[in-house]
């Protein structure tokens, strides 16, 4: 063999050689490719189903909270409704007692309520002269308080204004054409005091009183019907 043929079979196995190399090289670039893409794909695949489960937790937990939220408020309104409806029925029933026991124009009891309450409204309007409407059943005995009722408030405000000068009276008198009626509360009876012109009104029958006893007494109310259960009880 000739030196130029060995120089061209050295140089044909060289570049044999380096083809066999680039090759390789290509192939372990392209496997390396191949791993990071698929390794991108992968995790990509893995982040995307974390956020959709994410998501659909979120969601789950939301659905819940305002389901429980909603049965929580629901069974809230149930109670107070319930509750309230208790509430009503003690007033009611308090009316009722208040009717059968009370409420009789016979009955010094409620003699003695019809003139504090008159004497009551005149206190709270002071003014020189007002009219009274009261039940038709109870006109006589309204009637007769008047005089009563004009000099005791007459005798309160000089013990109230002692140390000046001021006097205070009243003339009252019964309005004999109209009665109270159930509308303006007076089922219970009680009387209306309201000034010549009717545009001062003092609304004050025993209903009216009753409802605002009740108001005004209503958290110690539910605190008797409805105690505060303890701890570690059912």
């Amino acid at each position: 063999m000739t030196s130029l043929e060995t120089d061209a079979f050295e140089l044909k196995r060289m570049m044999r050689q380096e083809a066999h190399e680039k090759a390789y090289e290509i192939q372990v670039m392209g496997q390396r490719m191949f791993e990071k893409e698929k390794e991108k794909i992968v995790q990509e695949g893995v982040e995307s189903l974390n956020t959709e489960f994410d998501k659909k937790l979120m969601n789950l937990t939301m659905n819940l909270n305002i389901e429980r939220s909603t049965k929580i408020n629901q069974t809230r309104i149930l109670r107070m409704t319930e509750r309230n409806k208790c509430i009503e029925k003690v007033k009611e029933e308090t009316k009722e007692q208040l009717l059968k026991t009370i409420v009789n124009p016979t009955n010094y009891m409620y003699k003695n309520a019809i003139k504090n309450l008159i004497i009551q409204g005149m206190i709270k309007l002071l003014e020189p002269e007002l009219f009274l409407k009261c039940r038709k059943e109870d006109q006589d005995l309204v009637k007769s308080l008047l005089p009563e009722c004009e000099q005791e408030f007459k005798d309160i405000m000089a013990k109230e204004a002692s140390e000046s000068d001021l006097t205070y009276s009243t003339q009252l008198k019964l309005v004999e054409t109209e009665y109270l009626t159930n509308e303006e509360g007076g089922e219970c009876g009680g009387i209306i005091l309201f000034t010549p012109n009717r545009k001062i009104v003092c609304l004050n029958t025993l209903k009216s009183r009753l409802e605002l006893c009740f108001e005004e007494l209503l958290p110690h109310i539910r605190k008797l019907l409805f105690p505060k259960k303890k701890e570690g009880t059912r």
